[in-house]
């Protein structure tokens, strides 16, 4: 999950970016972006056209205005991660903003349920 104008999620798309590129995502394992706590006053806006300046290669999803997804996930903080198995079960959460070395752990912990 991420804000456009949220300084950590600013950083954090490049990072997915790079990591999606490189070394690619595991079989069984998919990126989707869910874009939520949109303010047209604010940096970045609007998200889409944040997305594909970053290059982003997956699908964004676009949240309500009244933020049903990140509601629906539990949303604690931006960015928000949220690994769902193949039978739409939520496997693990995690707030904040991730190191390179956090996002690969969370990918390999998502990527060990898909198999």
């Amino acid at each position: 999950f991420f804000a456009h104008w949220c300084p950590h999620c600013q950083r954090e798309l490049p990072r997915v970016v790079d990591y999606i590129e490189s070394p690619g995502l595991p079989d069984g394992v998919e990126f989707v972006a869910v874009s939520t706590g949109v303010d047209e006053g604010a940096p970045n806006y609007p998200p889409s056209k944040w997305f594909d300046n970053e290059d982003y290669p997956g699908d964004v999803l676009v949240d309500s205005e009244r933020g049903e997804i990140a509601v629906a996930y539990g949303l604690a903080a931006f960015p928000f991660w949220v690994s769902v198995a193949g039978d739409g079960s939520v496997i693990e959460r995690s707030a904040g903003e991730f190191t390179e070395e956090q996002l690969a752990a969370f990918v390999d912990r998502a990527a060990a349920t898909a198999s």
